[in-house]
């Protein structure tokens, strides 16, 4: 659960039974590979659709042109844009 869930669970079980484990990536795992990098746009990439906030992605997006940005999903998001404008 997320610290935004906790007071959620205060009604329904004991407080000793409730734990917060924030998500995480294990750094020491998934890092970058140690290359040089190769020359053209910076890329970030989003997979899938639960509980993502697409109206603020796609204010991001906007925001950063010199970005490149990908997503893969099956759903619509509303932040897509034309393929003249990626």
């Amino acid at each position: 659960m997320s610290p935004s869930q906790r007071t959620y669970f205060q009604g329904l079980v004991a407080e000793e039974k409730i734990s917060v484990i924030l998500h995480g990536v294990d750094t020491d795992f998934f890092f970058p590979a140690i290359q040089e990098r190769k020359m053209g746009p910076l890329r970030c990439i989003t997979v899938g659709h639960w509980l993502r906030d697409w109206k603020m992605f796609g204010e991001v997006a906007e925001r950063l042109p010199t970005l490149e940005f990908h997503v893969l999903t099956a759903r619509e998001t509303g932040a897509e844009r034309p393929a003249e404008r990626l």
